[in-house]
């Protein structure tokens, strides 16, 4: 077999409130259901976690309160062959609010690169920001 190429991203987002709200939203299985219905989230290190009723799924690896979140992730289509991606959050103060820098690496192909561009921003960062709104 030889060695597959993987694919990175990287998104930059300011949202309009402090770091310690933007993290609870993220790392509280009870807020992350107030935008993603269908998640479940053990808030520890070695924990579960699964969104978009079990579309993606995989372990908590680090988390740091209002500074970092570090995830594997595994949708349910990829082949059961492929590996694990990795998912970095890190938080930090911006004069609008919070910058959350995130990083995707080791996603199988362009096209789940380019896919999950996209899917952070339509199914993660937009729904979490209509909810600050409310």
């Amino acid at each position: 077999m030889y060695p597959s190429e993987k694919h990175n991203i990287q998104i930059n987002r300011v949202f309009k409130a402090p770091i310690s709200q933007i993290y609870q939203l993220l790392s509280n299985e009870e807020y992350i259901n107030l935008y993603i219905e269908g998640s479940t989230f053990e808030p520890f290190e070695g924990g579960k976690y699964s969104l978009f009723d079990n579309w993606v799924s995989g372990d908590i690896l680090e988390l740091k309160n209002n500074r970092k979140i570090k995830l594997t992730w595994k949708p349910t289509e990829w082949d059961t062959n492929t590996a694990h991606s990795t998912v970095l959050l890190e938080f930090e103060t911006h004069p609008q609010g919070t910058l959350i820098r995130l990083t995707h690496t080791n996603l199988p192909s362009q096209s789940e690169a380019d896919a999950h561009v996209s899917g952070w921003e339509e199914f993660v960062f937009m729904p979490l920001e209509e909810f600050l709104k409310l």
